[in-house]
């Protein structure tokens, strides 16, 4: 009887283990090498590329001449906002007020913007006299560079690199409260903002949010109307004195809040202050600051705005309130009236 013997691609063969440990070195080399690779980028790069001015000039120009769908939507928005057309604005607030009303309808609404765009598309290249025989045109290029398209996208970027800027520096007025440079001001921020957030953690499920959102959504297109921008520019200086009110009890709220305790609890009282000038080398020089009480051995006399302390000045104290001309000549050469 003939013996039998193993298959070579059975896994107890030499050879198939001669196979596996080849593999398992290759493997072992491929992730050594990724290591080494993935060790050598530069830290902070991220695998960018790196900088160089033509690359930046090229993809400049490759920018505007791509960027014309971006402010073409930014004009239609800011064209609903601003009530060019009344009907549009009209149905984008009754579109606004179903989608908060129903939020189910978001998951629409990539369908509807897609068939918005082709159905645009469709009326642009079609012409209206033969809509059964369609025959679309070419896909538009890119505007030349120097063409009236790229300068209006280019004219599009400067606008959004200015407002962008405003914007950054309209938001870098409100940095310094939030560094900790002036720490009783940061402090007093992270304690409202935590007291507000447990208030709203706690008050958000008591909140219809659905008219809140419609109420704010129909709140900004009204707010774009040239009704609404008249009542502001004419609301606008009793605002400005509202928020100077305003701006002045809460600067008055940070001092009282940096009071101690010891200083909230005294006693506030209403001094005044005078002061004593001697005739010297032709001119009147301080002698004397007094806050509260008079200096000792001083009587000073009050007629109208004017105050002379007569007994520096050599004058005589008659009893109820002499006139100016009485000071005067009781004052001498060595005496000033001080308002």
């Amino acid at each position: 009887m003939a013996e039998s013997k193993p298959s070579p691609d059975s896994p107890a063969t030499p050879g198939r283990l001669a196979n596996l440990k080849a593999q398992l070195g290759t493997v072992d080399d491929l992730i050594m090498s990724t290591v080494l690779k993935s060790a050598s980028v530069t830290p902070g790069t991220g695998g960018k590329e790196p900088l160089s001015l033509q690359q930046t000039s090229t993809n400049f120009r490759r920018f505007v001449a791509k960027s014309g769908p971006i402010f073409v939507a930014q004009d239609a928005a800011e064209a609903v906002l601003r009530w060019e057309d009344g009907s549009k604005t009209v149905f984008f607030g009754v579109v606004w007020a179903f989608l908060c009303w129903y939020p189910l309808l978001l998951l629409l609404l990539p369908n509807v913007v897609v068939a918005s765009i082709l159905l645009y598309n469709y009326q642009a290249r079609v012409p209206p006299s033969s809509p059964d025989s369609p025959t679309p045109g070419p896909t538009p290029a890119p505007p030349a560079e120097g063409s009236v398209d790229y300068l209006a996208n280019l004219h599009g970027i400067q606008i959004m690199m200015g407002r962008l800027s405003d914007l950054s520096d309209f938001g870098r007025s409100f940095v310094p409260y939030l560094t900790w440079r002036d720490e009783r001001t940061s402090l007093v921020l992270l304690q409202l903002s935590v007291l507000s957030g447990v208030f709203t953690f706690l008050v958000a499920p008591f909140i219809p949010w659905r008219f809140v959102f419609i109420a704010l959504g129909e709140a900004a297109l009204l707010a774009g109307h040239p009704i609404a921008k008249t009542l502001a520019s004419e609301a606008a200086p009793f605002l400005q004195a509202s928020g100077k009110r305003f701006g002045v009890k809460a600067a008055r709220l940070l001092e009282d809040d940096a009071l101690l305790d010891e200083e909230l609890d005294s006693e506030l009282i209403e001094v005044e202050r005078f002061e004593v000038e001697s005739r010297q080398d032709g001119a009147w020089v301080p002698d004397v600051t007094s806050g509260g009480e008079l200096p000792k051995g001083f009587k000073w006399l009050k007629v109208g705005d004017w105050v002379v302390d007569v007994l520096y000045a050599g004058g005589q104290v008659d009893e109820g309130e002499p006139s100016l001309g009485d000071i005067g000549r009781g004052a001498g050469p060595n005496g000033r009236l001080q308002r």
